[in-house]
């Protein structure tokens, strides 16, 4: 009885000797940045919970593996860009499909509208075109440019850049004819983020 006693002070007393530990601020920030994605996404995913259950046609789902499958297997750097736009073809394609109106179904859906904080409301209204001019001025600049032609990355900065492009007038697109989903939002931001840097990366070798 004894030895179990002194066991557990043992262990009580290299337990008060552990060093404390405080998570650096980035990690709660993202956690309640998380949080708040959950919140606002919860009436869609609700709604989408009451959807009838349709079983879509063998021609729907062919569409969607062509479109993947159509992505090239080289430059694997930034091509996740292009994953996004793919997958995003995928839901709005099936999304309309479920969402069509049937003959028997009775099902109404709602939508929420609910009020977020002013960086979201601006992440809605980002006139992503801004600063195009001055993007493409760089990128056409740096092509051209005799000492970043000496650079080894050259010929990959300008095959990402291309990439980066492509996905974004295609998720420009998606949302043009779709709406501006929060989700498709967010992968338009991501790669305006990753279009900078390799912005300033180009800029660097000019």
């Amino acid at each position: 009885m004894r030895s179990n006693e002194a066991n557990h002070e043992t262990l009580e007393e290299a337990v008060r000797q552990l060093p404390s530990y405080a998570p650096p601020p980035e990690v709660w920030a993202n956690i309640e940045q998380a949080l708040e994605i959950m919140t606002l996404e919860r009436p869609l995913h609700e709604a989408i919970g009451q959807l009838p259950a349709y079983r879509p046609p063998a021609h729907l789902w062919a569409a969607i593996e062509a479109g993947l499958a159509a992505e090239p297997a080289h430059r694997p750097g930034r091509m996740r860009a292009l994953r996004w736009a793919s997958a995003a073809a995928a839901v709005l394609l099936l999304m309309a499909y479920f969402l069509r109106p049937t003959p028997d179904s009775q099902l109404k859906l709602s939508y929420i509208r609910e009020t977020a904080d002013a960086p979201a409301q601006g992440l809605y209204h980002n006139d992503w075109d801004a600063d195009e001019a001055s993007l493409q001025q760089l990128a056409e600049q740096y092509s051209k440019d005799p000492v970043a032609k000496q650079q080894p990355e050259y010929s990959s900065i300008l095959a990402e850049w291309q990439d980066l492009n492509d996905a974004k007038a295609e998720v420009v697109s998606f949302m043009e004819r779709y709406g501006k989903d929060g989700q498709i939002i967010r992968q338009l931001a991501e790669i305006e983020r990753e279009r900078s840097a390799l912005a300033r990366q180009m800029a660097i070798q000019i």
